[in-house]
Protein backbone atom coordinates (compact mmCIF):
# COMPACT_ATOMS: atom_id res chain seq x y z
CA UNK A 1 0.00 0.00 0.00
CA UNK A 2 1.34 3.63 -1.07
CA UNK A 3 2.41 5.77 1.66
CA UNK A 4 -0.15 8.28 -0.43
CA UNK A 5 -3.51 6.12 -0.08
CA UNK A 6 -2.13 5.56 4.08
CA UNK A 7 -2.04 9.12 4.77
CA UNK A 8 -5.56 9.57 2.79
CA UNK A 9 -7.12 6.56 5.22
CA UNK A 10 -5.40 8.65 8.13
CA UNK A 11 -7.06 11.87 7.28
CA UNK A 12 -10.67 10.37 6.58
CA UNK A 13 -10.03 8.61 10.02
CA UNK A 14 -9.01 11.83 12.24
CA UNK A 15 -11.92 13.46 10.41
CA UNK A 16 -14.76 11.27 11.30
CA UNK A 17 -12.80 10.85 14.78
CA UNK A 18 -12.70 14.57 14.92
CA UNK A 19 -16.78 14.64 13.76
CA UNK A 20 -17.81 11.86 16.20
CA UNK A 21 -16.22 13.90 19.05
CA UNK A 22 -17.71 17.00 18.46
CA UNK A 23 -21.29 15.71 17.89
CA UNK A 24 -20.42 13.75 21.63
CA UNK A 25 -19.30 17.47 22.65
CA UNK A 26 -22.13 18.88 21.22
CA UNK A 27 -25.00 17.07 22.80
CA UNK A 28 -22.90 16.84 26.13
CA UNK A 29 -23.90 21.07 26.02
CA UNK A 30 -27.17 20.11 24.89
CA UNK A 31 -27.55 18.04 27.92
CA UNK A 32 -25.85 20.82 30.17
CA UNK A 33 -27.91 23.39 28.85
CA UNK A 34 -30.77 21.46 29.07
CA UNK A 35 -31.14 20.44 32.78
CA UNK A 36 -29.49 24.15 33.98
CA UNK A 37 -31.44 26.03 31.96
CA UNK A 38 -34.66 23.67 31.64
CA UNK A 39 -38.02 25.04 30.19
CA UNK A 40 -41.48 23.69 28.56
CA UNK A 41 -43.23 24.81 25.85
CA UNK A 42 -46.86 25.18 25.05
CA UNK A 43 -47.50 24.58 21.33
CA UNK A 44 -50.98 24.37 21.71
CA UNK A 45 -53.57 27.10 20.05
CA UNK A 46 -54.99 27.70 22.95
CA UNK A 47 -52.26 28.02 25.90
CA UNK A 48 -53.73 25.13 27.65
CA UNK A 49 -50.97 24.82 29.50
CA UNK A 50 -49.27 27.93 30.27
CA UNK A 51 -48.92 29.18 33.38
CA UNK A 52 -50.09 32.51 34.03
CA UNK A 53 -48.37 35.37 36.05
CA UNK A 54 -50.54 34.74 39.11
CA UNK A 55 -49.71 31.19 39.03
CA UNK A 56 -46.15 31.71 38.21
CA UNK A 57 -45.47 34.39 41.12
CA UNK A 58 -46.98 31.77 43.81
CA UNK A 59 -44.35 29.14 42.42
CA UNK A 60 -41.78 31.39 42.52
CA UNK A 61 -42.49 32.15 46.62
CA UNK A 62 -42.64 29.36 47.73
CA UNK A 63 -40.86 29.08 50.59
CA UNK A 64 -41.89 25.33 51.59
CA UNK A 65 -42.13 21.97 49.99
CA UNK A 66 -45.54 21.03 48.29
CA UNK A 67 -46.40 17.49 47.89
CA UNK A 68 -48.74 16.62 44.89
CA UNK A 69 -50.42 13.10 44.25
CA UNK A 70 -51.92 12.84 41.35
CA UNK A 71 -54.33 9.92 41.69
CA UNK A 72 -56.17 10.03 38.63
CA UNK A 73 -57.66 6.84 36.73
CA UNK A 74 -55.49 6.90 33.61
CA UNK A 75 -58.89 6.37 31.16
CA UNK A 76 -60.33 9.86 32.64
CA UNK A 77 -60.20 12.56 29.78
CA UNK A 78 -58.65 15.05 32.37
CA UNK A 79 -55.71 12.76 33.64
CA UNK A 80 -53.65 13.96 30.67
CA UNK A 81 -54.02 17.68 30.79
CA UNK A 82 -53.85 17.22 34.85
CA UNK A 83 -50.04 15.81 34.24
CA UNK A 84 -48.91 17.74 31.96
CA UNK A 85 -50.04 21.35 33.88
CA UNK A 86 -48.77 19.81 37.06
CA UNK A 87 -45.57 18.50 35.40
CA UNK A 88 -45.10 22.23 34.07
CA UNK A 89 -45.65 23.34 38.09
CA UNK A 90 -42.85 21.41 39.14
CA UNK A 91 -41.01 22.68 36.39
CA UNK A 92 -41.35 26.21 37.47
CA UNK A 93 -40.34 25.19 41.02
CA UNK A 94 -38.20 22.83 42.53
CA UNK A 95 -40.88 23.33 45.59
CA UNK A 96 -43.44 21.53 43.57
CA UNK A 97 -42.74 17.17 44.11
CA UNK A 98 -45.43 15.75 41.80
CA UNK A 99 -45.64 11.64 41.90
CA UNK A 100 -48.28 10.15 39.66
CA UNK A 101 -49.91 6.83 40.97
CA UNK A 102 -51.71 4.46 38.72
CA UNK A 103 -54.55 3.38 40.78
CA UNK A 104 -54.86 0.32 38.33
CA UNK A 105 -50.91 -0.93 37.91
CA UNK A 106 -49.87 0.14 41.85
CA UNK A 107 -52.96 -1.44 43.74
CA UNK A 108 -50.84 -1.89 47.21
CA UNK A 109 -49.35 2.58 46.87
CA UNK A 110 -53.13 3.49 45.39
CA UNK A 111 -54.51 1.59 48.84
CA UNK A 112 -52.20 2.75 51.04
CA UNK A 113 -52.95 6.17 49.83
CA UNK A 114 -56.90 5.71 50.00
CA UNK A 115 -55.83 4.66 53.70
CA UNK A 116 -53.61 8.01 54.38
CA UNK A 117 -55.77 10.54 52.82
CA UNK A 118 -59.21 8.96 54.16
CA UNK A 119 -60.42 9.76 50.54
CA UNK A 120 -63.50 8.18 49.17
CA UNK A 121 -62.37 8.47 45.38
CA UNK A 122 -59.53 7.15 43.17
CA UNK A 123 -59.89 10.47 41.04
CA UNK A 124 -58.20 13.16 42.90
CA UNK A 125 -55.20 15.06 43.40
CA UNK A 126 -53.46 15.93 46.82
CA UNK A 127 -51.71 18.48 47.74
CA UNK A 128 -49.45 18.60 51.17
CA UNK A 129 -47.31 20.80 52.82
CA UNK A 130 -46.44 21.39 56.63
CA UNK A 131 -48.98 18.19 57.92
CA UNK A 132 -51.29 20.37 56.18
CA UNK A 133 -53.38 18.63 52.90
CA UNK A 134 -55.62 19.84 50.20
CA UNK A 135 -57.69 17.22 48.11
CA UNK A 136 -58.97 18.50 44.43
CA UNK A 137 -61.88 16.33 43.02
CA UNK A 138 -61.93 14.98 39.59
CA UNK A 139 -65.11 17.47 39.35
CA UNK A 140 -63.19 20.43 39.96
CA UNK A 141 -61.15 20.30 37.26
CA UNK A 142 -63.19 20.73 34.27
CA UNK A 143 -66.75 22.59 33.15
CA UNK A 144 -69.05 20.20 31.62
CA UNK A 145 -72.69 21.13 29.11
CA UNK A 146 -75.65 18.31 30.60
CA UNK A 147 -77.82 19.32 28.23
CA UNK A 148 -77.25 16.28 26.55
CA UNK A 149 -77.97 14.19 29.43
CA UNK A 150 -81.66 13.67 29.52
CA UNK A 151 -81.49 12.25 25.64
CA UNK A 152 -78.87 9.52 26.98
CA UNK A 153 -75.64 11.50 26.03
CA UNK A 154 -72.65 12.11 28.09
CA UNK A 155 -71.46 15.16 29.51
CA UNK A 156 -69.66 17.46 26.84
CA UNK A 157 -66.55 18.82 28.68
CA UNK A 158 -66.53 22.80 27.94
CA UNK A 159 -63.35 24.11 29.67
CA UNK A 160 -60.48 22.79 31.49
CA UNK A 161 -59.49 24.48 34.83
CA UNK A 162 -56.64 22.59 36.47
CA UNK A 163 -54.96 25.88 36.78
CA UNK A 164 -57.23 27.55 38.79
CA UNK A 165 -58.25 24.19 41.22
CA UNK A 166 -54.46 23.48 41.78
CA UNK A 167 -53.24 27.03 42.38
CA UNK A 168 -55.76 27.86 44.70
CA UNK A 169 -55.55 25.05 46.48
CA UNK A 170 -51.24 25.55 46.96
CA UNK A 171 -52.26 28.97 48.09
CA UNK A 172 -54.59 27.73 50.77
CA UNK A 173 -51.43 25.87 51.92
CA UNK A 174 -49.15 28.32 52.14
CA UNK A 175 -51.62 30.71 53.44
CA UNK A 176 -52.84 28.45 55.83
CA UNK A 177 -56.38 28.68 55.28
CA UNK A 178 -59.42 26.64 55.06
CA UNK A 179 -62.17 27.13 52.50
CA UNK A 180 -64.90 28.59 54.96
CA UNK A 181 -68.32 27.18 54.62
CA UNK A 182 -71.48 28.41 56.48
CA UNK A 183 -74.97 26.90 57.21
CA UNK A 184 -77.74 28.73 57.97
CA UNK A 185 -79.76 27.49 61.24
CA UNK A 186 -82.95 29.25 62.93
CA UNK A 187 -85.29 28.22 59.95
CA UNK A 188 -85.17 24.43 61.15
CA UNK A 189 -82.17 23.57 58.94
CA UNK A 190 -80.41 20.07 58.92
CA UNK A 191 -77.52 20.65 61.65
CA UNK A 192 -73.78 19.40 61.22
CA UNK A 193 -73.76 17.89 64.82
CA UNK A 194 -77.11 15.73 64.42
CA UNK A 195 -75.99 12.06 64.53
CA UNK A 196 -79.98 11.16 63.20
CA UNK A 197 -81.19 10.07 59.88
CA UNK A 198 -81.96 14.09 58.79
CA UNK A 199 -78.75 14.92 60.40
CA UNK A 200 -75.70 16.09 58.68
CA UNK A 201 -72.72 14.63 60.78
CA UNK A 202 -71.46 12.20 58.72
CA UNK A 203 -71.48 14.75 55.87
CA UNK A 204 -69.62 16.93 58.15
CA UNK A 205 -66.87 13.67 58.77
CA UNK A 206 -66.92 12.74 54.76
CA UNK A 207 -66.27 16.63 54.16
CA UNK A 208 -63.84 17.23 57.23
CA UNK A 209 -61.00 15.26 55.01
CA UNK A 210 -60.87 17.91 52.63
CA UNK A 211 -60.04 20.84 55.48
CA UNK A 212 -63.44 22.30 55.53
CA UNK A 213 -63.69 25.41 57.96
CA UNK A 214 -67.70 24.15 58.14
CA UNK A 215 -69.35 26.55 60.90
CA UNK A 216 -73.70 27.09 61.76
CA UNK A 217 -74.55 30.34 60.70
CA UNK A 218 -77.61 31.98 61.89
CA UNK A 219 -78.60 34.48 59.43
CA UNK A 220 -81.71 36.32 60.65
CA UNK A 221 -80.37 40.14 62.00
CA UNK A 222 -77.08 40.02 60.35
CA UNK A 223 -76.24 42.72 58.03
CA UNK A 224 -74.11 40.67 55.46
CA UNK A 225 -72.91 37.01 54.75
CA UNK A 226 -69.50 36.78 56.88
CA UNK A 227 -66.15 37.96 55.60
CA UNK A 228 -64.22 35.52 53.25
CA UNK A 229 -66.92 32.90 53.14
CA UNK A 230 -66.73 30.26 50.41
CA UNK A 231 -69.73 29.11 49.87
CA UNK A 232 -73.50 28.91 52.02
CA UNK A 233 -75.67 26.10 52.32
CA UNK A 234 -79.62 26.06 53.30
CA UNK A 235 -80.44 22.38 54.16
CA UNK A 236 -84.23 21.60 54.14
CA UNK A 237 -85.12 24.98 56.07
CA UNK A 238 -88.72 24.09 57.69
CA UNK A 239 -89.62 27.91 58.19
CA UNK A 240 -89.86 30.57 56.39
CA UNK A 241 -86.92 33.21 55.52
CA UNK A 242 -87.39 37.33 56.26
CA UNK A 243 -87.14 39.28 53.26
CA UNK A 244 -84.03 41.40 55.03
CA UNK A 245 -82.20 37.51 54.84
CA UNK A 246 -83.17 36.54 51.20
CA UNK A 247 -81.40 40.45 50.11
CA UNK A 248 -78.31 39.62 51.85
CA UNK A 249 -78.38 36.42 50.21
CA UNK A 250 -78.82 38.39 47.17
CA UNK A 251 -75.64 40.86 47.77
CA UNK A 252 -73.64 37.68 48.44
CA UNK A 253 -74.36 35.87 45.09
CA UNK A 254 -74.26 39.45 43.28
CA UNK A 255 -70.58 40.05 44.28
CA UNK A 256 -69.11 35.88 44.02
CA UNK A 257 -70.53 34.17 46.49
CA UNK A 258 -71.97 30.63 46.00
CA UNK A 259 -75.01 29.42 47.67
CA UNK A 260 -75.91 25.75 47.48
CA UNK A 261 -80.17 25.55 48.40
CA UNK A 262 -81.63 21.85 49.59
CA UNK A 263 -85.25 22.17 50.03
CA UNK A 264 -87.26 19.14 51.39
CA UNK A 265 -90.75 18.98 50.38
CA UNK A 266 -92.33 19.74 53.90
CA UNK A 267 -96.40 19.22 54.27
CA UNK A 268 -97.68 22.17 56.15
CA UNK A 269 -100.82 20.20 57.55
CA UNK A 270 -102.95 22.10 54.93
CA UNK A 271 -102.87 20.47 51.63
CA UNK A 272 -100.10 22.62 51.02
CA UNK A 273 -96.05 22.73 51.40
CA UNK A 274 -94.21 25.03 53.80
CA UNK A 275 -93.15 28.27 52.67
CA UNK A 276 -90.09 28.75 52.68
CA UNK A 277 -89.90 32.28 51.49
CA UNK A 278 -87.31 31.08 49.20
CA UNK A 279 -89.42 30.06 46.31
CA UNK A 280 -90.13 33.30 44.92
CA UNK A 281 -86.87 34.62 45.89
CA UNK A 282 -85.04 31.75 43.64
CA UNK A 283 -87.25 32.44 40.65
CA UNK A 284 -85.74 35.92 40.68
CA UNK A 285 -82.76 33.77 40.48
CA UNK A 286 -83.53 31.87 37.28
CA UNK A 287 -85.05 29.01 39.71
CA UNK A 288 -88.90 27.81 39.55
CA UNK A 289 -89.58 25.67 42.49
CA UNK A 290 -93.07 24.15 42.27
CA UNK A 291 -95.25 23.51 45.03
CA UNK A 292 -96.16 20.26 44.12
CA UNK A 293 -94.45 16.51 44.41
CA UNK A 294 -93.33 13.95 42.17
CA UNK A 295 -94.59 10.90 41.89
CA UNK A 296 -93.96 8.15 39.78
CA UNK A 297 -96.56 5.43 39.85
CA UNK A 298 -93.86 2.58 38.52
CA UNK A 299 -91.51 3.65 40.83
CA UNK A 300 -93.29 3.37 44.32
CA UNK A 301 -92.19 1.50 47.37
CA UNK A 302 -94.35 -0.96 49.67
CA UNK A 303 -95.11 0.34 52.98
CA UNK A 304 -94.33 4.02 51.53
CA UNK A 305 -96.76 6.87 50.04
CA UNK A 306 -97.03 7.65 46.38
CA UNK A 307 -94.54 10.50 47.18
CA UNK A 308 -92.04 8.29 47.78
CA UNK A 309 -89.89 7.25 44.33
CA UNK A 310 -87.40 4.88 44.35
CA UNK A 311 -84.50 5.89 42.15
CA UNK A 312 -81.73 3.24 40.55
CA UNK A 313 -80.81 4.70 37.39
CA UNK A 314 -78.59 8.15 37.75
CA UNK A 315 -77.19 10.62 35.23
CA UNK A 316 -73.80 11.68 34.82
CA UNK A 317 -73.32 15.01 36.47
CA UNK A 318 -71.14 15.36 39.32
CA UNK A 319 -73.84 14.91 42.20
CA UNK A 320 -74.47 11.65 41.57
CA UNK A 321 -71.49 9.63 39.77
CA UNK A 322 -70.00 9.34 43.45
CA UNK A 323 -72.51 6.39 44.19
CA UNK A 324 -73.82 5.20 40.40
CA UNK A 325 -74.99 1.86 42.17
CA UNK A 326 -76.72 3.09 45.49
CA UNK A 327 -80.50 3.16 44.99
CA UNK A 328 -82.02 6.22 46.61
CA UNK A 329 -85.45 6.62 48.14
CA UNK A 330 -86.86 9.50 49.09
CA UNK A 331 -89.84 11.99 48.38
CA UNK A 332 -89.14 14.78 45.41
CA UNK A 333 -90.10 18.08 45.06
CA UNK A 334 -90.50 19.65 41.72
CA UNK A 335 -88.32 22.24 40.35
CA UNK A 336 -86.99 23.56 36.63
CA UNK A 337 -85.22 26.23 34.81
CA UNK A 338 -87.31 29.27 34.25
CA UNK A 339 -88.09 30.25 30.40
CA UNK A 340 -85.77 33.01 30.79
CA UNK A 341 -83.18 32.43 33.56
CA UNK A 342 -79.84 34.32 33.70
CA UNK A 343 -77.34 32.41 31.83
CA UNK A 344 -75.55 30.23 34.75
CA UNK A 345 -78.37 29.49 36.38
CA UNK A 346 -79.61 26.48 34.23
CA UNK A 347 -79.13 23.45 37.01
CA UNK A 348 -77.91 19.93 35.18
CA UNK A 349 -80.67 17.12 34.93
CA UNK A 350 -79.08 14.79 37.35
CA UNK A 351 -82.17 12.34 37.99
CA UNK A 352 -84.41 10.78 35.27
CA UNK A 353 -87.72 9.57 35.68
CA UNK A 354 -90.02 6.99 33.77
CA UNK A 355 -92.14 7.85 31.32
CA UNK A 356 -95.30 7.34 33.56
CA UNK A 357 -94.62 9.72 36.39
CA UNK A 358 -96.58 12.81 37.12
CA UNK A 359 -96.88 15.42 39.38
CA UNK A 360 -99.24 15.38 41.98
CA UNK A 361 -100.36 18.92 43.62
CA UNK A 362 -100.63 18.43 47.56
Amino acid sequence: MSERRVSERLVKGSTWGAGALLVLALVGIVNYLGMKYYQRFDWTSSKLYSLSEKTVAVLEGLGQEVDVTLFLQPTSSLHDPAKELLERYAARSSKVKLRVVDPERNLVEAQSLVDRFQIQSLNVVVFESDGDRRVVEESALADYDYSGVQFGQGPTLTGFKGEEAFTGAILELVEKRKPRVIWTSGHGEATLDDTGPNGLSQLRALLGNENLDMTAWASLGQAAVPEGTDLVVIAGPRAAFAQPELELFGRYLDAGGRLLVLLDPELDGHGGLVATGLEAWLAGRGVEVGGDLVVDPSATVPFYGDETIFVSAVGRSPTCVASPRVPTTSPARWRSASRSPPASSRPPRSRRRSSSSSRRRR
